[in-house]
């Protein structure tokens, strides 16, 4: 029973002696998927607070979840199945973390000396083991390592106050590639940029004149050029701030390049947490107050949400840890009282078709939005499942909106009669859930 931990943080990867011949057909939203019995201990993909009681008895309940990280860590072989992930408990001042494949363990504890907490949120790791915390209620950033399946305490730096390399309740840290440490500074309304030693390059944000201002900025997502589980990566941070209100994109000198609203996700408010990057640049984002999963591309151009408020697969409560292994697209988000388990999908949204009147006749056009890069086949079939003609062909596309056209021939050369029929889409990811899931979406169109 000990692997049921692998339920809470989910330290399993892609890679399985259980081969499957076809993707299994989805036809539920699948901009998120959960992974297949083979890639969970016994088909868990959620943890709960019965689940860590199991695990390790007293000793922790989920007390105010906060930041999680993942990473592949190198001591364990290019060829481990594990992932090490690090979760902050941030009500009883404690990272939950697995050790190996088979048990749960716990550092710190409230106070604020070597080895202890007061209510650290942001956590970030890199692969060679390095892991830092942003322990806010003490004012500053601590260095923990990874090493032989256990984290050992290895120093801390800042303290209160508004000059460089101090802190007022810093509460989210990232780490680019390079170990470059990345921390929101919250009370001091700006971004502190350090080398891992702790040694200050710059900050930005606290200039509220200027147009990279910050206010009250909390989670931080960053990647460099020298990132290897990115695609063409330029360099960018992305920060939420503005009470959870707004997410900015900053390159890598703290200019501003662009922002996201709850406005751009189709709501009024939203609750933005914590933020994480996928191997196309995309940026995730939890949303508390909605119980949702937010994505967006590089530019903070919306994609999909995925979620709503419930208890049940397929449902959120009060998600606020968010990380994802670029690698392979593996998600885990903390909520409120459990944490789950995803595989990036591709999804099919807001299908329409409308008649173009062209010199050669009628056409039908078909315009759809793909939710993540994807290989994509389209066909034409009667009411009783018979295709009539393929559009679509196992077409990489990108994610983002598609056109279709058709000219309503079938390949025999003549036009298609008129009556009612199906157009069938299936998309499979090109990236993590790829092989494993394909979603299937059929719409009902008539023809005149």
């Amino acid at each position: 029973m000990r692997d049921l931990f692998l339920a809470l943080f989910c330290a399993v990867a892609l890679g399985s002696s259980a081969l499957r011949a076809e993707p299994a057909l989805i036809t539920e939203p699948s901009t998120l998927v959960y992974p297949d019995f083979w890639h969970t201990p016994l088909g868990l993909h959620r943890g709960s607070p019965k689940l860590l009681k199991l695990m390790l008895g007293d000793k922790v309940h989920f007390d105010d979840p906060a930041g999680v990280a993942c990473t592949r860590m190198k001591e364990h072989g290019e060829q481990s199945p594990q992932i090490t992930a690090f979760g902050v408990n941030s009500g009883s001042g404690q990272i939950v973390y697995n050790p190996d494949m088979t048990s749960l363990a716990v550092f710190g504890e409230e106070g604020s000396g070597d080895g202890h907490f007061l209510q650290p949120v942001g956590v970030a790791c890199l692969p060679d083991g390095r892991v830092a915390v942003a322990d806010s209620g003490n004012h500053r950033i601590v260095q923990l390592l990874f090493s032989h399946g256990a984290l050992r305490w290895v120093g801390s730096f800042g303290t209160r106050g508004a000059g460089p390399g101090q802190f007022e309740g810093p509460r989210w840290v990232a780490l680019d590639s390079q170990g470059r440490l990345y921390v929101s500074d919250t009370g001091n309304n700006r971004v502190q940029v350090f080398s891992w030693e702790g040694l200050f390059l710059y900050s930005f944000g606290a200039d509220q004149r200027r147009n990279n201002s910050l206010y009250a900025p909390q989670a931080i997502a960053v990647v460099d050029p020298q990132e290897p589980y990115a695609a063409e990566p330029s360099g960018a941070i992305y920060v939420v701030d503005q009470f959870h209100g707004r997410i900015q994109k900053f390159d890598l000198n703290g200019r501003f390049l662009a922002q996201a609203t709850p406005s751009d996700t189709g709501r009024t408010l939203a609750y933005f947490d914590g933020l994480a990057l996928d191997y196309f640049n995309n940026v995730w984002v939890a949303d508390r107050g909605n119980h949702q999963i937010h994505k967006f591309d590089q530019h903070l151009q919306y994609i999909d949400s995925w979620g709503s408020e419930g208890e049940d697969d397929g449902h959120l409560e009060s998600p606020r840890g968010l990380a994802i292994y670029r690698h392979y697209g593996q998600v885990l988000v903390l909520e409120k009282e459990s944490s789950q388990y995803f595989w990036i999908g591709a999804d099919i949204k807001d299908v329409r078709f409308s008649r173009l009147e062209q010199p050669s006749g009628v056409q039908l056009r078909i315009d759809y939005r793909l939710t993540e890069q994807a290989n994509v086949d389209c066909w034409v079939e009667s009411l009783d499942r018979e295709m009539l003609t393929p559009l679509v062909e196992h077409k990489r596309q990108h994610e983002g909106l598609q056109t279709l056209l058709w000219d309503g021939n079938l390949p025999s050369g003549y036009r298609i009669p008129t009556g009612t029929y199906y157009l069938v889409f299936q998309a499979e990811a090109s990236y993590s859930s790829a092989t494993y899931f394909k979603r299937e979406m059929r719409k009902r169109f008539v023809v005149k």
